[in-house]
Order: C-alpha cells, then structure tokens, then sequence
C-alpha cells in the first residue's frame, strides 16, 4: 500500500481500476494503492463513478447470459434448468410454487391462539392421566 498522499486519486485512474477490477471495489482499491474506505469516499464525492460501476456490473450480467446460453445450446442440463427455473415459470416449469385464492385474490386464514391450542392439549392429557387413576408428574415440562 502506498503511503496517503503518495498519489492522488482520479476520476479516471479509479474508472481504468474498477474497469481492470470487474467493478469489484477491493480489488481497484489494491490497484490503486488506497484504503478502500478511501476509494468508497471517493466514488461518493463523484457521481459518474455510479455511472462506470453500473455499466461494469451490466457487462458482467451480458457475460454471464453469454455463457449461460453457451452452456444450454451445449446440452449443460444444469443450465437448463436453471434457465427454465427462472425464465419457464409463465410455462409451468420452476421449483417455486405460488398459491392463490380464489380468482387470484390472496389465500385466507386465521391463525390458531398458540397458548389455547398448548392449553388445550395439556389438558386432554392430564385429562387421560386422571382417567388412568394416575397423578400427571408436574414437575417435568
């Protein structure tokens, strides 16, 4: 790391370092011989750097669709279903299930009082002990 002060930073040296980075600010920040609180500082003071970070990440979201449809037009059945998983739902393909009510509205229902239900059931069951002419052990929970 280099000493503060040893070198100013730039609105372009951080964009060729964020660039370099794959937008990953860590990185740029080695790159750049600064503290990455410092290059964080910096990018807030410095609206077009948002712009740049932006433009980085939607390049790696293109690079990342490249492959995945690569990989499916290979056959990968990993891919596959991932893209159906996401992509396929409209379809009936996914692993995610959504419930609805009746016409689509939302599904309704009520909740049980917890502690009437716990109630309730303990007192079935002293209620089989008593039957049973035995004495329920209330010392254990």
């Amino acid at each position: 790391m280099r000493r503060r002060g040893d070198r100013k930073l730039t609105v372009e040296s951080v964009t060729e370092a964020l660039k370099w980075s794959g937008g990953l600010v860590t990185a740029a920040s080695r790159k750049l011989g600064c503290h990455t609180t410092t290059l964080y500082s910096f990018m807030n003071e410095n609206p077009a750097l948002k712009a740049v970070r932006e433009e980085i990440s939607e390049a790696l979201v293109d690079l990342a669709e490249n492959t995945l449809y690569r990989a499916i037009r290979e056959g990968d059945l990993k891919a596959v279903m991932f893209f159906l998983d996401r992509r396929g739902r409209h379809r009936g393909y996914g692993w995610k299930a959504e419930v609805t009510g009746r016409d689509g509205a939302p599904v309704q229902f009520e909740l049980e009082d917890a502690r009437a239900v716990l109630q309730e059931r303990l007192d079935t069951i002293a209620g089989r002990f008593k039957r049973a002419g035995e004495k329920p052990d209330e010392t254990r929970h």
